[in-house]
């Protein structure tokens, strides 16, 4: 005889196991996940915590001399076997960077970094 009750499993119904395991693994993916812009290579002397960004090749221009011009601003920076203060670094990710006050595209550049050439 019936007393007007749900069973227990109709009530709640089981979580499907796979669905279970993808739900904590997208879970724990967001809660330890760092962003996609955080570089933790930056060196001190060039970023304090937010003034380096990745750049894109039509921002830097190469010169015949082995030295780099940021477009937006016209700083050259020697080429990094130059013996210069002002030289530019490698990245270690393959990409171009640069590191300006405040994150700001006009300010004076602190430092920019350009990919390692071929065959290094």
């Amino acid at each position: 005889m019936s007393c007007g009750r749900k069973s227990y499993r109709t009530r709640f119904p089981q979580f499907p196991p796979h669905l279970a395991i993808a739900f904590l693994a997208a879970a724990a993916l967001a809660l330890f996940a760092q962003p996609a812009f955080s570089h933790d290579w930056y060196p001190n002397q060039c970023c304090s915590g937010g003034d380096c960004y990745a750049i894109s090749t039509s921002e830097v221009e190469a010169l015949p001399d082995g030295s780099w011009e940021v477009k937006e601003t016209g700083e050259i920076f020697a080429g990094p076997n130059a013996d210069a203060t002002r030289k530019v670094k490698f990245s270690p990710d393959g990409q171009y960077h640069r590191c300006s006050f405040n994150h700001d595209r006009k300010a004076t550049s602190i430092c920019l970094f350009i990919p390692l050439p071929n065959g290094s």
